[in-house]
């Protein structure tokens, strides 16, 4: 049905190309780190958060709990509030009510102890509040946030006896859920094997797929289905042995997969697609540059960047997987070479590239940063005003009718709601994570709008327990890019 709103002129194009894929150096951060977090927030900003640095020479691991917050619009970093635990390889979620789970990770230099406490930091205070505490100890996990707003936290090294060479430690099979309305942690269904260094991505039906990614006991992939609190095996594509180095998920809803050696004896160009609704695996050409350990994102365009890694050395060079002509090609040299460090996505379509290692990583951890300019952007998401209301009144309809859900029509909890907006791929099948009032909404359709040219609309269901007012806040994130905020009344 056609609906009679009065919208903006909507841009049918994207953000023009500025530079032909190229790093640019930004603020340094206020510490040197690596094995910390980095966690883009609703409001554009990213938090970075723990960590260790090496000393120079004295190849002398020091815990970090400090973090600070990278503005994009200024290019600089900013000291924000301390954790309330030093912690790294930890995991950092941004959470459906904007605030940020930390949880686990490691608190001392030998790596012999993991962490089972968790802490939430709030961005509008800039503090850190511990939490529920997890069932183990663990760290090196993987963290997903679900579909239904509570995150699967998989894996890991509870570091409490020596299993190999690299840390005092035991890989762990089992995982838990952390619910943000309780704040509490209950454990689901054990993996199917135990894995080191897992890497999990949200796949479009809502299950979660986990992977090796580090030297371990065991090579392989499974699938957890949060429907069923289980886990279940996928197989591995690779013969070889070889383990995940990045796992990005596609706008097809398949996912690339790059591959390292074990223990990076030789620097490796293999990479492969998983095709989710089939299970099956297929090659796909072989990278542009051969690395060990790199960091992969997903770009805006639905490309995928690879950067930095290490092999005796570590490397400049970056490299960007086009999915349509299934090819990877080289791109701008980062400022700086450097493994273990971090990659996010900023709502403009830049990538953030912070801190990390030199050389070896035994030698010294840096504090630089640097920009990636894609050369295709395309434009975050954009929640639509509804006109001639209040301008923070977003263009949410009751399902079916011409009618806002504003103050003299509001929503009420289980009620169907259409949101209209911009910035949808399209033909792309991963939904997008709608919020209302800080939870998360089930959304019901998404894709083009009907009648309305490079129009979106999103159906979603507004969450029972909603707290009413007349300025609830509604927000998208989309392919790890938050959309602006608009509100809605709810009663």
């Amino acid at each position: 049905m056609k609906r009679h709103l009065v919208l903006p002129l909507l841009f049918s194009g994207c953000i023009a190309a500025q530079s032909l894929g190229t790093f640019t150096a930004t603020g340094n951060m206020t510490t040197p780190r690596q094995a910390h977090s980095a966690a883009a927030l609703a409001d554009g900003r990213v938090l970075i958060a723990g960590g260790y640095r090496f000393t120079p020479g004295t190849r002398r691991a020091i815990p970090i709990d400090t973090a600070e917050l990278y503005s994009p619009d200024l290019g600089t970093f900013g000291a924000t509030g301390r954790m309330t635990t030093i912690r790294y390889l930890h995991s950092a979620t941004l959470l459906p009510n904007g605030k940020v789970l930390i949880a686990g990770g490691s608190s001392i230099s030998d790596f012999s102890a993991s962490l089972a406490t968790a802490e939430l930091y709030d961005p509008s205070t800039g503090t850190f509040t511990p939490t529920g505490g997890m069932k183990s100890g663990r760290g090196g996990h993987s963290a997903t946030l679900l579909a239904n707003g509570k995150v699967l936290i998989a894996g890991g090294y509870d570091g409490q006896a020596q299993f190999s060479s690299r840390c005092r430690c035991s890989f762990l099979a089992s995982a838990e859920l952390y619910d943000p309305v309780t704040k509490t942690f209950t454990a689901t269904g054990d993996m199917t094997a135990l894995v080191a260094g897992p890497i999990a991505t949200l796949l479009s039906d809502g299950k979660v797929w986990i992977t090796t990614g580090d030297d371990g006991p065991n090579v392989g992939a499974q699938l957890y289905d949060p429907k069923t609190g289980t886990f279940s095996d996928t197989g591995w594509m690779d013969a070889r042995s070889l383990i995940a180095a990045t796992v990005s998920l596609l706008a097809t809803g398949q996912l690339l997969i790059t591959l390292n050696v074990s223990e990076c004896d030789f620097n490796s160009t293999s990479a492969g697609v998983y095709d989710v609704p089939t299970g099956a695996f297929r090659d796909t050409g072989l990278m542009a540059y051969p690395i060990c350990r790199p960091t992969g994102v997903t770009l805006s365009d639905g490309s995928v960047l690879i950067t930095g890694g290490q092999f005796r050395t570590v490397s400049r060079p970056a490299q960007v997987y086009d999915p349509v002509s299934a090819h990877f090609s080289l791109t701008g040299e980062m400022v700086d070479g450097r493994a273990s460090h971090t990659a996010t996505l900023l709502r403009s379509g830049n990538v953030l590239i912070a801190g990390g290692c030199p050389d070896d990583c035994l030698n010294g951890t840096a504090a630089s940063a640097e920009i990636y300019t894609p050369v295709l952007r395309k434009p975050p998401p954009l929640l639509l005003p509804a006109f001639g209301e209040k301008p923070e009144q977003g263009a949410i309809l009751h399902t079916g009718t011409s009618d806002f859900a504003s103050i003299g029509h509001p929503a009420i909890g289980g009620e169907v709601l259409e949101i209209y907006l911009t910035g949808l791929l399209a033909e792309s099948v991963i939904p997008p994570q709608v919020t209302i009032g800080g939870r998360t909404a089930e959304v019901l359709f998404f894709g083009e709008a009907g009648g309305y040219h490079n129009l979106n609309q999103i159906n979603v269901r507004v969450p029972y327990g909603t707290v009413s007012g007349n300025e609830v806040p509604v927000r998208v994130m989309y392919l790890g890019r938050p959309s602006n905020e608009v509100t809605i009344a709810v009663r």
